[in-house]
């Protein structure tokens, strides 16, 4: 996992922009730790935000003792508040479970390398490279949301559980230089038997078991077959022909954009005959209302994913601004 590890490194610049964008954003936590480059034994990456992953609190590199869980590592690293036994977290630097208004209730969630874990956290055993990301938002909306746009790359280098599955970059032919771009950067991270693949040829074998990038537009039948299931699948976004949605947790429509903007989703591969809980293989959708907007997004997935490591999904200009899906609460 060491390639991965000297990806983030390289990225280190990009990263410390993005904190101090976050650290002037509303709501940004103050004192929020930067990841550094770790040496020597195996490290995880613990990662605490609220607010659907807009609002960070804590970002830190811990070393790996044998057969730690996903739980130790977090106390290791934060005050945590805990019931049944140790098993149902309650609350994380005193910020805990509870009333989010509007009659819900906000509970923990975490994921690991950006997807939703299906393992407790005490029974969770990480492994080296792996990001635990814990997010505090409403659990009685976006109950599919299974992954987080920030399980690129990491689901692709590290998996979940240590399985590691290939990863198909499929585009369509216009974009061919913009998946051939997110192909290399998985391969320098340390990707396994990353394939480039035109759409059209994409098998339902490889939908089915493999890691998925998409890189097309509204148009191309993938696309709009996932953005059909958005609500199924805990999309914050819709994309209909040329007319992109935004949304907020309860549903609500907050942005509509009909030209040169691109969106970044994902989720765990509806086609996998598991589900989409199985923590196997993931699918990143990169799109946009027009060939302006996919090519934006293809850009920003190479440049700025540690900017979005623990959003749900992004939007990106055609100038390269990423705002987070769904919008940061002011």
């Amino acid at each position: 996992m060491r390639q991965l590890w000297r990806l983030v490194a390289s990225l280190a610049p990009c990263a410390v922009i993005a904190a101090l964008l976050a650290g002037c954003a509303p709501g940004a936590a103050d004192g929020a730790t930067a990841p550094v480059n770790p040496s020597g034994p195996a490290h995880a990456r613990v990662v605490v935000t609220t607010d659907f992953g807009t609002r960070p609190l804590l970002d830190v590199v811990v070393g790996l003792d044998a057969d730690m869980s996903a739980m130790e590592a977090l106390e290791s690293v934060a005050e945590t508040q805990t019931a049944y036994g140790g098993g149902f977290l309650r609350g994380i630097n005193g910020v805990g479970s509870g009333d989010a208004g509007n009659s819900t209730k906000a509970d923990w969630f975490y994921y690991v390398n950006g997807l939703t874990a299906r393992t407790g956290a005490k029974d969770y055993v990480l492994r080296d490279g792996d990001v635990e990301h814990w997010d505090r938002h409403p659990w009685n909306s976006y109950r599919g949301l299974s992954a987080v746009i920030g399980c690129f790359p990491w689901a692709f280098v590290n998996g979940y559980g240590g399985e590691r599955r290939p990863a198909v970059v499929a585009y369509e032919a216009a974009y061919s230089a913009e998946a051939g771009a997110i192909a290399s950067l998985l391969e320098r991270s340390g990707a396994a038997d990353v394939l480039l693949v035109p759409l059209a040829d994409v098998t339902p074998r490889q939908r089915e078991s493999c890691h998925l990038v998409i890189v097309a537009g509204p148009d191309a039948g993938l696309v709009c077959e996932l953005f059909e299931k958005r609500t199924q699948l805990g999309f914050f976004t819709s994309l209909e022909g040329s007319v992109l949605r935004t949304y907020s947790p309860s549903g609500e429509e907050t942005a509509r954009f009909d030209a040169a903007t691109g969106v970044l989703t994902a989720t765990q591969s509806p086609w996998n005959p598991k589900g989409t809980g199985a923590c196997e293989n993931v699918v990143v959708v990169v799109s946009g209302c027009d060939p302006v907007g996919v090519r934006a997004a293809a850009r920003a997935l190479v440049s700025s994913h540690e900017q979005f490591l623990t959003w749900c999904g992004a939007v990106v200009d055609a100038d390269g601004n990423v705002r987070p899906v769904p919008a940061a609460v002011s």
